[in-house]
């Protein structure tokens, strides 16, 4: 029987869509069927179909359920090579794009490269050799939005010339709101620092804003009044259809810039820069102190884990013992 991948990454869109490119390129290397896992959480508030159109078969958490655990081969959520299985059903929940052997082979270097994270693709940027990002944009340009959403994109457009236009975007909500969040790298005051200096350059240059924050608006439009241009969104929360829905048009919007001033950390920048044909300039906005701070932090809550796991283990071992002993 033909084998099966499953994308089941449970972060928002960029996320998502990330991990659906490597498993359908991971289909299509071993021959498989791909299924789409896409459940609605508090980091994506929308259906596939909410957001997309394409040919894919969905499945739902019962079914995934049912089969048998010996029968799943569970992609490591650290691994960036794509390799075959024996088992009938391959899980990717990772939102690194996955390399073929070949890949790194040819791109030795793909192994240690990258901003937040230490190997693969991730965050790179025009360091992606021009083979490899050919064939994700391949399989990303079949992902295309759903027709509502492509009209409010192409219309807005034709309203704001947004390729002369600097992208910014400002990641916060869950990119910034613990210790151990990348998007706290990077400032406000790093993105208004360059943003000022862009517009000592260019007295006439605007700026479109993509951001979950109302108020990152406010102070952004306090600030630079109407050089900013933003898509009107009717919420920031998450878990509604409507806002994954404005999320992405965002996302879209973000992309036709020529140049993006990025948050650090987030795939949301990476996507638009991929979604926009890998063709836009991009600049992360990065508080040197804020990152190592963050590093010292990812650092301390690993201490704390490890020693919390070691006595889980241990208190299973002592059952396992008492068990045997009775």
């Amino acid at each position: 029987m033909k084998g099966i991948v499953i994308p089941i990454n449970l972060g928002g869109i960029s996320n998502r869509v990330k991990c659906l490119i490597s498993m359908l390129r991971f289909s299509d290397k071993y021959n498989r069927e791909t299924l789409l896992y896409w459940p609605l959480n508090h980091t994506c508030g929308a259906r596939f179909s909410d957001l997309f159109e394409f040919n894919i078969k969905e499945i739902n958490r019962g079914w995934f359920d049912k089969i048998n655990r010996k029968d799943i081969k569970k992609v490591e959520k650290d691994s960036i090579l794509m390799e075959n299985y024996p088992q009938k059903y391959i899980t990717n929940g990772t939102c690194r794009f996955l390399l073929t052997r070949e890949e790194l082979e040819k791109y030795p270097s793909l192994r240690n490269k990258g901003e937040f994270n230490e190997n693969g693709i991730e965050f790179i940027f025009s360091s992606v050799p021009d083979e490899v990002k050919r064939s994700m944009l391949c399989y990303l340009e079949k992902i295309k939005p759903i027709d509502s959403i492509t009209k409010i994109v192409k219309d807005f457009q034709r309203k704001y010339n947004l390729k002369n236009m600097i992208g910014v975007h400002i990641r916060r909500g869950d990119l910034a709101d613990r210790k151990v969040s990348p998007g706290k790298v990077s400032t406000d005051e790093k993105f208004i620092k360059r943003m000022k200096k862009l517009v000592e350059k260019n007295p006439k240059i605007k700026f479109f804003l993509a951001t979950d924050s109302a108020e990152v608006e406010n102070e952004m439009e306090k600030i630079f009044g109407d050089r900013i241009i933003k898509y009107q969104k009717t919420s920031f929360v998450r878990t509604d259809t409507k806002a994954t829905q404005e999320g992405l048009i965002d996302l879209l919007l973000l992309s036709k810039t020529r140049h993006i001033l990025g948050t650090y950390g987030s795939t949301f920048t990476e996507m638009a820069w991929w979604f926009g044909g890998c063709e836009a300039k991009v600049e992360i906005m990065k508080d040197l102190e804020k990152e190592k701070e963050l590093f010292r932090n990812i650092k301390e809550e690993k201490r704390r884990v490890v020693p919390k796991v070691k006595k889980l283990i241990l208190k299973i071992m002592s059952i396992l013992k008492l068990r045997k002993e009775i």
